[in-house]
């Protein structure tokens, strides 16, 4: 992909024409400017804003451009994509869809409408995004919906950085920690094995489920204690015991002919009360439990988690924030999806005991009435009160049965859990080891980048861990905040220049002012530098805004002309000359 210009409808806006290798948006400050005046409003942040904008990012009202004082603004970015040179028009007041001008038949996703419209194509907002994922990073769009499959719109946040949330941790795998998504995205750009983070995460889901019911089944067993199989079928030993001594003792009774057939009728009658109470008794422990399940059943908000993070001083990125609330709007509908299931149970489960118990009450009844006749001699009422513990023994054991089946049932769904964790982090390890060579080319770009600008190699750390991958930096001097930046710097480029590697189409690297702050004059004029010769080898682009008291122009080498590559001057001294040619501030 490269890019060519930036457009707007309106003849205030200063359109931006892009070459390959460096280029700089240079915001000036005049002499009339007060010590006070930052330059926010210029247009640096907003021209970074307008790239994410048409490269299908995120359109929340109110937030970046999205403003109600540019409402009637349409954005243009021409670029050559796979091959065919287009542009690429989205509105602010209908940012749910784009228009491509060009000639799209050669493209594996087509427009959502055939016929041109005003001479362009419509592709709705979702449709453009998986082009550009196949487009860019090779990605299937047949597969491109599953929750931990890469997303375009996350991988694109790893090449263009902005504001000082994204760039605040050596650790880089920090900033993508947040969710499954984000940490496949980073390991598919590295060339490793994504799909495990996805299996594993699933896997131990439905692992702490299994646990979960497996606890609930103990505690259900008994009233106090929680016990495992073992020492449930300790005690229906007692309990089977003590039945056969009832049933042993039970057979000494004598009935007169007269009530032999009337006892018979109370027997069937009390079996078929038991095996009903049994029935209603198994349904409500399941009732109960779908009760507690749908009581204890938590969404998790956005503010919730960004309130967390404020009481830290942190803030997250546009592109994290957005992040969380795509996984949040996923997580939310299948919590939906789960209380319609639990609810449809409850109903059912609630119309089974319903029934039940008014077909029980009716055989009570009627066993009453033909006990009645018996209890009138002493013998059959001790007789009863011995039959009656004798069918609730029985109903103790077995109900122990069950706890004891599907404890059992459980413990071996989850060994064979385990097992399968272990053997997918087992292939993932030798996966890893058959990758070596891939990881070690972006080890060895990051090593002699770090070396061009410090003098000493930096260590790129790549492993695999629990259920994901390891990203760390280690640099020389990793105490000073500039050499921190230029890490990440570092890595940004050597990852970039591993998709040509791994055949990716993706070829821009874009960073804001944050990247060069607080980095030492020299190291800022070696990476500027390093990173219009490392672009212009790879027929890419790298696109940074920055301060003109940021430019180390004492320092740059003799055969580099820095103003060269300025493709575009913003200053604060009038409106016309920021980028909107008003006055708009988004930093």
């Amino acid at each position: 992909m490269i890019l060519h210009e930036l457009t707007a409808n309106k003849s205030t806006f200063r359109p931006v024409r892009f070459v390959e290798g460096l280029n700089v948006i240079l915001a000036e400050k005049t002499a009339s400017s007060t010590k006070n005046d930052t330059r926010n409003g210029v247009g640096k942040t907003t021209l970074i804003e307008i790239l994410m904008f048409c490269l299908g990012g995120q359109a929340t009202k109110g937030k970046g451009i999205v403003q109600d004082a540019l409402q009637s603004w349409i954005f243009t970015l021409e670029m050559t994509l796979k091959g065919t040179r287009v542009k690429v028009s989205r509105a602010i007041e209908n940012a749910n869809k784009v228009r491509v001008f060009g000639n799209v038949e050669s493209w594996s996703i087509q427009p959502d409408y055939p016929e041109l419209y005003d001479n362009a194509y419509v592709y709705s907002i979702e449709r453009w995004r998986t082009l550009l994922g196949w487009a860019l990073f090779d990605l299937d769009p047949s597969v491109q919906s599953q929750s931990t499959f890469p997303v375009p719109k996350g991988m694109l946040s790893c090449f263009i950085r902005l504001g000082q949330p994204a760039y605040q941790s050596v650790d880089l795998h920090n900033l993508t920690k947040t969710d499954g998504q984000e940490k496949s995205n980073l390991a598919y750009l590295l060339g490793l094995d994504w799909e495990f983070i996805g299996k594993i995460k699933k896997l131990r889901q439905t692992l702490k489920d299994y646990r979960a019911t497996q606890k609930v089944i103990n505690k259900g067993a008994f009233s106090s204690a929680v016990g495992n199989a073992e020492q449930i079928r300790v005690e229906q030993i007692k309990v089977h015991t003590e039945i056969k001594e009832l049933e042993r003792s039970l057979t000494s009774y004598n009935f007169s002919p007269q009530y032999e057939h009337l006892q018979q009728e109370v027997n069937k009658l009390t079996q078929e009360t038991l095996s009903l109470s049994n029935q209603i008794a198994a349904n409500k422990r399941k009732y109960s439990c779908f009760q507690t399940a749908i009581r204890e059943e938590k969404d998790t908000s956005y503010e919730a988690i960004e309130a967390i993070y404020k009481e830290t001083g942190l803030t997250f990125p546009n592109n994290i924030r957005q992040t969380l609330n795509d996984v949040l709007a996923f997580h939310k509908q299948i919590i939906i999806n789960r209380k319609t299931f639990l609810k449809d149970e409850i109903k059912r489960l609630s119309d089974e005991i319903q029934n039940m118990t008014r077909e029980r009450d009716e055989k009570s009844k009627l066993k009453a009435e033909k006990t009645a006749e018996l209890t009138t001699q002493s013998i059959y009422e001790e007789l009863r009160i011995r039959q009656n513990h004798l069918a609730e023994l029985k109903s103790i054991e077995q109900r122990q049965e069950e706890w004891i089946r599907d404890l059992k049932k459980l413990d071996q769904e989850i060994k064979s859990l385990e097992a399968e964790i272990e053997t997918i982090k087992n292939n993932v390890n030798t996966d890893f080891r058959e990758r070596e060579m891939i990881l070690k080319q972006i080890q060895d770009d990051f090593a002699f980048y770090t070396y061009q600008l410090y003098g000493k190699t930096g260590i790129l750390n790549i492993l695999p861990e629990k259920d994901d991958y390891s990203i760390s930096i280690e640099m020389d001097k990793g105490g000073s905040d500039g050499v921190r930046l230029m890490g990440i710097f570092c890595f940004d480029l050597a990852l970039l220049k591993a998709q040509k590697r791994l055949g990716h189409e993706i070829s821009l690297l874009v960073h804001d002012t944050t990247i060069f702050d607080a980095v030492d004059v020299r190291q800022r004029a070696l990476a500027l530098e390093l990173v219009a010769r490392e672009t212009l080898g790879i027929h890419g682009q790298y696109i940074c805004t920055m301060n003109s008291d940021k430019v180390p122009s004492n320092e740059f080498s003799e055969h580099f002309d820095f103003d060269s590559h300025v493709i575009c001057n913003l200053s604060d001294a009038t409106p016309s000359d920021s980028l909107l040619g008003i006055h708009f501030e988004v930093d």
